[in-house]
């Protein structure tokens, strides 16, 4: 979804980060134009890469947050992390849509590509009790 700010002349485009409402904005001063959004999609290894990228710079605030004590956020960050590396995988593969916040649904999903996966499923579930329980 792009907004416009016509009083400072600049555009946010956003990409929906799954199933809720949040967005991660980025700036731009390029205005698309109002097609461009449902006529351009991104080339999958390059959407792979970009959402490897956000979990690796959640993985590194992970390890920060750790060794400075706040360990609730380290563990929402983890999950996360594991949460748009995996998304990462799924975009990679020419998912355009990838929806849920669930690691374990995220694994189920990437193993019906790849099956190297699945016994990632039974370590990486209890990363989706940080989802909620570690932010209010």
């Amino acid at each position: 979804m792009a907004r416009s700010n016509p009083r400072w002349g600049w555009t946010s485009s956003s990409t929906p980060l799954t199933s809720s409402k949040r967005c991660a904005t980025a700036a731009s001063f390029v205005r698309p134009s109002p097609t461009a959004r449902w006529s351009m999609r991104p080339d999958p290894d390059s959407e792979g890469r970009r959402w490897l990228a956000q979990a690796e710079n959640d993985l590194a605030f992970t390890r920060l947050a750790a060794r400075e004590g706040f360990f609730a956020q380290a563990c929402f960050n983890s999950q996360q992390a594991a949460e748009k590396a995996l998304e990462a995988f799924l975009y990679s593969r020419g998912a355009e849509h990838v929806f849920g916040h669930s690691v374990a649904d995220l694994i189920t999903e990437c193993a019906r590509i790849d099956t190297e996966f699945t016994p990632l499923k039974a370590r990486a579930t209890p990363l989706d009790q940080y989802y909620v329980s570690t932010r209010y």
